[in-house]
C-alpha cells in the first residue's frame, strides 16, 4: 500500500498540499482488497520528474515491486489513477484441515 500511496502522491497530486489521496481496504472471503486513488490527470508519462543516474537506481520500480508482493494489482488511468491491490489468505488454506478422507 505504501507504494501505491507514494506514487499516487508523486504522479498524481497536481497540487501537493491541496490535493488528496484516497485510500480504502476491505476483506471478503479471505481476499483484502487496498485502493488507492489520486486527483491527478493519470497517464504513464504524466508528471514525470528529471532524474539523475542517481534517483534512476532508487526509483522506477513501484508497480515491480507491487507486482511481486500482491496477487493481482490494477491500475486504472484516466482522469485520475486508481490502484487496486489484492492479496489472498493463502495461509488459511493451508491451516484449514481439508475435508478429504483418506
Amino acid at each position: 500500500m505504501g507504494e501505491a500511496v507514494a506514487n499516487a502522491y508523486l504522479h498524481g497530486t497536481p497540487m501537493p498540499g491541496s490535493s488528496f489521496i484516497y485510500m480504502g481496504w476491505h476483506c471478503e472471503d479471505d481476499i483484502l482488497t487496498i485502493t488507492v486513488k489520486d486527483e491527478g490527470m493519470a497517464s504513464r508519462n504524466s508528471n514525470q520528474i528529471p532524474l539523475s543516474k542517481q534517483r534512476v537506481a532508487v526509483l522506477g520500480r513501484g508497480i515491480e515491486i507491487m507486482c511481486s508482493l500482491m496477487d493481482e494489482v490494477d491500475i486504472e488511468f484516466g482522469s485520475h489513477a486508481t490502484v487496486t491491490l489484492r492479496k489472498r489468505n493463502h495461509l488459511q488454506s493451508i491451516l484449514t484441515p481439508s475435508a478429504k478422507t483418506s
